[in-house]
């Protein structure tokens, strides 16, 4: 995740108006051209942030249901929360990311 906040608001650069508060940009949203651009800008600051992840049984039942949909998995609508834990589980390689 990469996060810019402007010196000035909508200051401009590489096709954005950067706001002056802190806007959250998925890793793939620039190309390493346009962050090496984003980067030398003295009006942006610009940080990588590493995403968190969360273990499915922190998720809520929503949340998890949200995630396996994101998934295409299919899910009874009155799953349990074990249920839908195990679902994430054997059909995710690693923790999800907090959104």
């Amino acid at each position: 995740m990469i996060i810019i906040t402007s010196k000035r608001p909508d200051f401009r650069r590489c096709g954005v108006a950067h706001p002056k508060e802190p806007v959250e940009y998925p890793d793939d949203k620039f190309s390493e051209k346009e962050i090496a651009v984003l980067e030398a800008e003295p009006m942006l600051h610009v940080e990588h942030a590493i995403a968190k992840t969360v273990a499915p049984e922190d998720m809520t039942i929503a949340k998890l249901k949200e995630l396996l949909n994101k998934l295409e998995v299919p899910y009874a609508n009155n799953a349990t929360k074990p249920v839908l834990i195990d679902l994430v589980k054997t059909n995710t390689a690693e923790p999800p990311e907090e959104d």
